[in-house]
């Protein structure tokens, strides 16, 4: 059995999906297997929070990897950044949801739970 890994906090700032886009990535991955690794910092989930859950709930053992260039915190962030603002950019509902950003996140994400962070 597989550990239960942790989320960094960062992994945290963006909204996870609906629960019933978890149930039908958790088939698909029932079906077809993880095709994109989870993206660790450490020995926390830094990118595949949903791809996490949905193995979880579907009984698949989630393949891991260190995500590429990242060796500190500041790396971290851009990482996490680079990743959630190329997806939402290719989103439609995500982008008719967000008027404005801040460094690629939603203003009350940044305020809250980013800028803390950035700012140690």
């Amino acid at each position: 059995m597989t550990p239960a890994l942790a989320f960094h906090p960062l992994c945290a700032i963006f909204p996870g999906i609906p629960e019933d886009e978890t149930s039908a990535l958790a088939e698909d991955l029932r079906e077809h297997g993880l095709i994109e690794p989870i993206e660790l910092y450490g020995t926390t989930i830094l990118d595949g929070r949903n791809r996490y859950l949905a193995c979880q709930r579907a009984g698949v053992a989630p393949a891991t990897q260190q995500a590429p260039g990242v060796h500190r915190d500041e790396d971290a962030v851009r990482f996490v950044i680079n990743r959630m603002a190329s997806r939402s950019q290719s989103r439609s509902t995500l982008s008719a949801r967000r008027p404005t950003f801040t460094h690629g996140v939603c203003p009350d994400c940044y305020d809250k739970r980013l800028k803390p962070i950035i700012d140690g």
